[in-house]
């Protein structure tokens, strides 16, 4: 859940890195978010709590709920441009998911 600050906490198995001031690379994909502990991409910090600001277009496009998903893993690199086996963290809209499922059904 978007927290009214415009945070999100990261789950701790989603957690990149550890303690305060460290930061990770954010992509935008569509209408995602792909977070990963280093590489290309622009800096987001994490508090130390591991609590990320999300970007302004994410925390608005969440609205009215506040929800996102967050899923975190090794990534497929045909899926998301990462080293093979590199953790990444994905920020989603539920709204996405709404949709994915009436178009599923």
């Amino acid at each position: 859940m978007v927290e009214p600050t415009g945070r999100v906490t990261l789950p701790a198995g989603a957690r990149l890195s550890s303690g305060a001031g460290s930061t990770v690379q954010a992509q935008c994909r569509g209408t995602t978010l792909v977070l990963r502990p280093g590489g290309f991409g622009s800096s987001l910090p994490l508090d130390g709590r591991g609590r990320l600001a999300l970007p302004m277009w994410l925390r608005r496009a969440a609205e009215p709920s506040g929800a996102v998903i967050v899923a975190a893993g090794a990534t497929d690199p045909s899926v998301v441009r990462v080293p093979a086996g590199s953790r990444a963290v994905v920020v989603w809209l539920t709204s996405q998911l709404d949709a994915f499922m009436e178009a599923s059904s």
